[in-house]
């Protein structure tokens, strides 16, 4: 997963501002979000400083992280109508084509590789429960 160019302060801050923004959207706890971005789980500081615009490190891993957790939200925005809920539940719904798995679990437990399969199952699964 690469990183996108978001050299700038002003691009990383944006990157942080949106992807905790959609943590929230997904109703997720602190540890959960700092799993997902690859922080320290005692990072809840850097957390809080992110959601007030401080840009997100530069570092290639944590900003491709965070893009490929918004690349997700545009596949289910494109996957399901505006108000559909799904859009911010689908996230914590088990689901069959991730072995039943939610596919928060499989991104949190598996890291990298795990926000790679539920991106790869976004873009190849006909349908989503």
């Amino acid at each position: 997963m690469s990183a996108p160019p978001a050299s700038e302060p002003t691009e990383r801050s944006y990157l942080a501002y949106n992807v905790t923004t959609l943590f929230k959207r997904w109703g997720l706890e602190d540890p959960q979000q700092t799993a997902l971005l690859g922080l320290p789980r005692r990072e809840k500081k850097q957390l809080e400083r992110f959601r007030k615009g401080a840009p997100l490190p530069e570092e290639p891993e944590i900003l491709g992280r965070a893009s490929a957790l918004l690349a997700i939200n545009q596949r289910l925005a494109d996957r399901f109508p505006a108000d559909d809920p799904r859009v911010y539940t689908w996230v914590v719904t088990p689901e069959e084509g991730l072995e039943g798995r939610r596919p928060l679990d499989v991104m949190v437990e598996d890291g990298i590789p795990g926000i790679r399969r539920v991106l790869e199952h976004l873009d190849e699964a006909p349908s989503l429960s």
